[in-house]
């Protein structure tokens, strides 16, 4: 009897929640290092994660028989984002893209770029406005 007594007062006794810590991923390119993009081709380039932020930032409060959560203002999709080419201290703006807003498709973002003719052969750099940018390869 003490046994079950204790069980259901603990399951009927509110606790404190832990605050949830953020996980969303950071605005990146959808490609690893030593991509190899050939001078004067149009190539397109994904990324992810493009989004002002978070919806899993918020904190959840439990009452008897109650839990209410608040996870903050909806994220947004990112506007205007830049993806430029950089190599040797030279900068090329490639192309700006909005992310989308499409829900199975949310933060993504697609430049169709075209890779400097200019460019020498050799390591560069993809690099967003936002987020990582990636070392590449031009031939």
């Amino acid at each position: 009897m003490i046994l079950l007594v204790a069980l259901t007062t603990a399951t009927l006794v509110p606790y404190d929640q832990q605050p949830a810590t953020a996980s969303c991923a950071a605005p990146h390119l959808a490609f690893t290092d030593d991509v190899v993009l050939l001078r004067g081709t149009t190539v397109e380039i994904d990324g992810t994660g493009f989004a002002n932020g978070c919806d899993d930032v918020g904190s959840c409060t439990a009452t008897l028989g109650c839990t209410s959560c608040d996870n903050g203002p909806e994220p947004t999709p990112m506007r205007d984002i830049t993806l430029s080419l950089r190599q040797d201290g030279r900068t090329w703006p490639l192309d700006t893209a909005d992310a989308r807003a499409t829900h199975d498709h949310f933060g993504r973002v697609t430049w169709a770029v075209q890779i400097p003719t200019d460019a020498a052969r050799g390591r560069a750099t993809l690099a967003p406005d936002q987020g990582q940018p990636v070392k590449v390869r031009i031939r």
